[in-house]
């Protein structure tokens, strides 16, 4: 997954670039688990309300997933005061 970036876990890629990605990723999956859901998406799934994540639940993890690709950022403004 890293390697598709040009990144590698040595300690030598930004941890922003890290966490963007698996950030994304997992916003993927828990697009997947609302398309299960909800029905729809690229496969144009049937809905199944037994299976997935409803859509609230769905957008609070995208929110914590968006909150945590920008928190070294965040850090950073607040240690250099900025």
């Amino acid at each position: 997954m890293f390697a598709e970036h040009n990144l590698t876990l040595d300690g030598s890629a930004p941890i922003e670039d890290v966490l963007k990605i698996v950030a994304a990723r997992m916003e993927s999956m828990v697009t997947g688990l609302l398309y299960l859901r909800e029905g729809g998406g690229p496969r144009d799934l049937a809905p199944d309300s037994e299976a997935g994540v409803d859509y609230r639940g769905a957008a609070e993890v995208v929110g914590l997933l968006r909150e945590m690709s920008s928190a070294p950022a965040v850090v950073r403004r607040l240690s250099t005061g900025g």
